[in-house]
């Protein structure tokens, strides 16, 4: 029994639910490492995720004690916190070996929206770095600007990169994409927060090659329910582009994966940095016009069809450039299959399995 506690793996997936099929990233990545230790068969694991139906107020409070309780009675084992918030709570109790994994630094660069909720969020970064014995980060750029910012030890912080599934059991970059199609379009995801995405700079660049273009249409994809589809609206009616754009609800995982592939393009214009959503289109054979902001900079010299933050003149000559030059769809796309070389599954996992192991004899 002492070996077995000695062995004992706490995934802390709080405030997510660890459950694929939300769309939430950090859910797939829970999901990922609990089904890859199931198959080690290392360790005794064990989950303490987000159990209410949504986030709102009450339930992250009332979740908050739950956690806290949950976490008190947990004696042994290495902490493994997927997000700051839950790692704050195994901070303040004192749980080690801590692991916690910060998956970005959008809150210390992002002003204009989230105000409250990016307040927190940069003190549960600060804490939990500051008390953690490793931090994983996916990006140099995610762990310079930490190392930059709280002055800790290099060796503490370890780059992770993300990994892409290939699910379907087919090799990346075997698919086609249908540029013949009678009605072309490029197409953009925004989720619930459409305009922190760059929607407005996809909009703003498509207006601008839409004259000259005039079978492309432009799909956003983004949740019914959106505080940003009103002020969407009105810019689509402003710049007169009711019938070139159309506002699509959010698509089940199939569904996406067909309208990537048949796309000209994904647009990702974000204020945000990286979203898994780069490495999927690139794994659907399909060109991503983007741009390298935060930690998306860590592709910069490495991928021609990003441009520069809010720049919707650079993104519509880099989507001209990719109607009209086929050599050019090529070169992004052979430049995409060099980056998913550093998104392997088994790396991932091998580098999480040693720093678990740093701890767990």
């Amino acid at each position: 029994m002492e070996n077995d506690e000695g062995r004992r793996l706490n995934i802390v997936s709080y405030p997510y639910k660890c459950i694929s099929g939300t769309g939430r990233g950090i859910d797939e990545y829970c999901r990922f490492i609990i089904d890859r230790m199931d198959e080690e068969a290392k360790y005794n694991l064990s989950l303490l995720p987000y159990t209410k139906k949504n986030l709102g107020f009450l339930n992250l409070i009332s979740s908050e004690f739950g956690l806290f309780f949950k976490m008190a009675r947990t004696k042994s084992g290495v902490f493994h916190c997927l997000s700051p918030v839950g790692a704050k709570t195994a901070a303040i109790l004192k749980k080690r070996p801590l692991v916690v994994t910060v998956h970005d630094v959008i809150p210390f660069h992002i002003k204009r929206f989230h105000l409250i909720r990016y307040f927190f969020l940069r003190k549960f970064i600060g804490y939990s770095v500051k008390k953690a014995d490793k931090v994983i980060v996916p990006f140099e750029f995610t762990k310079s600007f930490l190392l930059e910012k709280y002055k800790i030890d290099s060796s503490k912080i370890v780059v992770v990169n993300y990994w892409v599934e290939n699910k379907n059991g087919t090799e990346p970059f075997e698919r086609t994409v249908n540029k013949e199609s009678k009605s072309p379009y490029v197409i953009f995801f925004g989720s619930h927060n459409p305009i922190i995405r760059g929607a407005d700079i996809a909009l703003k660049a498509f207006y601008r090659i839409s004259k000259g273009n005039s079978d492309l249409t432009l799909k956003i994809v983004v949740r019914s329910d959106s505080p940003d589809v009103g002020e969407l609206k009105a810019m689509i009616n402003e710049m007169r582009l009711e019938h070139r754009v159309q506002l699509l609800n959010l698509l089940e995982e199939d569904e996406m994966d067909r309208s990537i592939g048949s796309a000209l393009a994904v647009i990702y214009p974000a204020r945000i940095g990286y979203s898994y959503l780069f490495t999927k289109t690139l794994q659907l054979n399909a060109p991503v016009i983007g741009t390298a902001s935060l930690d998306m900079m860590d592709f910069e010299d490495r991928y021609e069809g990003l441009c520069g933050q809010d720049d919707p003149d650079c993104l519509a000559v880099k989507i001209r450039k990719l109607i009209n030059d086929e050599k050019f769809r090529l070169v992004l796309l052979e430049q995409g299959k060099k980056i998913l070389e550093d998104f392997s599954p088994e790396d991932a996992i091998e580098k999480i399995l040693s720093i678990y192991d740093e701890f767990i004899k």
